[in-house]
């Protein structure tokens, strides 16, 4: 009889003290999922025209990329071992970088 009255006693709950500790520990979660989502705020116009500048400039460079030549490793000359080069257009090597698939969690070049 003893032990029937401690089990009543221990599944007794107090509803209110419940919801208390949930919200708290709700709280909690929350506060710490938000230390590593900083608060997304909208660009100001002068940090806009910033990036829409940064943009044309790259698509320039881009552009005055592709009519380059970088001298790539052909393979080597048997007898002193110099590496032999050619010419090869960047815009093709960048294409080519665009299609290998990327390694170590990397994405595109």
């Amino acid at each position: 009889m003893r032990v029937d009255v401690q089990l009543a006693d221990l599944a007794s709950f107090d509803r209110k003290k419940l919801d208390k500790e949930a919200t708290f520990a709700e709280g909690l979660v929350r506060q710490f999922s938000d230390l590593f989502k900083p608060e997304q705020k909208e660009p100001s116009p002068e940090e806009l025209e910033a990036l829409q500048r940064q943009e044309e400039s790259s698509e320039a460079t881009a552009k005055a990329l592709q009519s380059l030549r970088l001298q790539v490793l052909a393979g080597e000359e048997d007898e002193q071992g110099v590496p032999i080069r050619r010419a090869a257009p960047i815009s093709v090597l960048q294409s080519k970088a665009r299609t290998v698939p990327p390694r170590g969690g990397r994405e595109g070049i």
